[in-house]
């Protein structure tokens, strides 16, 4: 009895390293050409959605999840990209400043960058969950991680971080599958808040 349940621990702890594995290597080759990193994140998180659903297929969900979101996933992230480029431009000329004025002008380019990204945390993870037009799903995503600050940034902001860290550092999170594994966990704790409002959001 104990025999069988070691080997089926073993073999789901096989299936879910290698589909950690899979699906990054389907993200990155992906995105590889730069401009697909949209659609290419957005069926990782879908993928990793239909995972915490109970579906533990890779492939087939997602090469139809790029293709579902392909256009979504621009209209989504364009805006998102300009407008994280737009706060990095302004923190960095405002840090090479030490006015008064410049010092006041950081502190509030920090508040919104704190601010957006308890927002974005959340808006891959929305997209793939609900159905709604551009401005209700970034209003969804910015009520969602003002309201859930804290548990996002303990779990979901801490767990990227550690991701980035290891690539830049060691380029590990590459090969172990890392950036899928940080995906579910961000998908998990999204998808837990918004049962929280299961009322307000009927489309999920």
């Amino acid at each position: 009895m104990w025999k069988g349940r070691i080997v089926g621990v073993w073999s789901r702890a096989g299936t879910i390293i290698a589909n950690l594995f899979l699906l990054n290597a389907l993200w990155i080759i992906c995105s590889l050409p730069i401009v697909t990193i949209p659609p290419s994140t957005a069926a990782l998180f879908s993928t990793v959605r239909s995972w915490i659903e109970g579906e533990e297929v890779v492939i087939g969900p997602y090469f139809s999840s790029w293709k579902r979101y392909l256009k979504s996933s621009y209209i989504v992230g364009i805006p998102t990209l300009c407008i994280a480029f737009i706060l990095y431009w302004e923190l960095a000329y405002y840090a090479k400043n030490h006015s008064d004025v410049a010092l006041m002008m950081l502190s509030v380019c920090i508040g919104f960058t704190i601010v957006f990204i308890s927002a974005v945390m959340h808006l891959g993870p929305l997209l793939v969950s609900v159905r709604l037009s551009f401005w209700d799903l970034a209003r969804l995503a910015f009520f969602t991680g003002i309201k859930n600050f804290f548990l996002s940034v303990v779990t979901v902001f801490l767990a990227w971080a550690m991701v980035i860290v290891a690539i830049v550092t060691s380029k590990v999170a590459i090969v172990i599958g890392l950036v899928p594994a940080a995906a579910w966990l961000n998908c998990y704790i999204t998808l837990r808040c918004l049962r929280l409002r299961q009322k307000e959001v009927p489309t999920i």
